[in-house]
């Protein structure tokens, strides 16, 4: 699970959990935040990545989300 709001200030910052191998398909990750501003920009650096699944959380009771 990465935090939107972790993207949108550092992007470079989640690289070391993005790392993936492409033979383990399919690969997916898991965004989690309130701010629309924030998830969009985390989705326009994330398309490069070409995750197989991309989870939006908006579900969590946790008030940090």
């Amino acid at each position: 699970m990465i935090y939107t709001k972790k993207i949108e200030k550092n992007p470079k910052s989640i690289e070391r959990e993005l790392i993936k191998i492409e033979e383990e398909r399919p690969i997916s990750i898991q965004l989690i935040g309130s701010d629309i501003k924030a998830l969009k920009k985390s989705l326009d650096y994330l398309e490069s990545y070409n995750f197989d699944v991309i989870d939006i959380n908006a579900g969590c009771p946790s008030r940090r989300a």
